[in-house]
C-alpha cells in the first residue's frame, strides 16, 4: 500500500490562498506521500495549461505520481444542447490528463444539488434522459 493524498483535502487552504497546487504537492512529499489525486478545487489546470506543466514537472522532481483525477460533473441537464455542452466540457479534461500522464479519472454524474422533488427512489435524479445519449450517436 502507498500512501496519497488528493488536493480536495486542502480545499480550504488551495480557496483561501494559503497554499496554491504546487505547495500542495511539496506538502504531500514533505508528509511521505508517494501519490497525489488532482481534484480542481481552489485551482484550475484546464483553464492554464502553464500551470499544468507546473504540477507534472513538480511531481516528477518530488518523485510523486499523479495517481487519479476528480472532479463534478452533471449529465441531469435540462436539453440536449446543454447535455452536449458538458460532454465537451469533459472532453478537454481528458485531453488535460494525457497532457499531464495521468490514466485514471473519477466524474460526477449528476450535481449534488439535484432538486429533492425531481428525485425518485434512493435519491437519484428521476429525469436523467435517455435520449440525450441516443442524440450523442445522431440516432433519434
Amino acid at each position: 500500500m502507498k500512501l496519497g493524498i488528493s488536493t480536495y483535502c486542502m480545499v480550504n487552504e488551495l480557496r483561501d490562498g494559503r497554499m496554491n497546487v504546487l505547495d500542495v504537492l511539496q506538502w504531500a512529499k514533505e508528509n511521505e506521500c508517494e501519490h497525489v489525486e488532482l481534484v480542481p478545487y481552489g485551482y484550475s489546470l484546464v483553464d492554464d495549461p502553464a500551470l499544468a506543466d507546473q504540477v507534472r514537472d513538480k511531481t516528477t522532481e518530488l518523485g510523486l505520481v499523479l495517481s487519479n483525477y476528480s472532479l463534478p460533473a452533471n449529465f441531469y441537464q435540462p436539453g440536449l444542447s446543454e447535455f452536449k455542452a458538458e460532454v465537451e466540457r469533459l472532453k478537454t479534461h481528458v485531453d488535460l490528463l494525457q497532457r499531464l500522464g495521468i490514466q485514471s479519472m473519477r466524474h460526477d454524474v449528476v450535481a449534488f444539488t439535484v432538486p429533492h422533488e425531481e428525485t425518485g427512489a434512493g435519491g437519484h435524479p428521476r429525469k436523467i434522459r435517455p435520449r440525450h445519449l441516443r442524440g450523442m450517436s445522431g440516432r433519434s
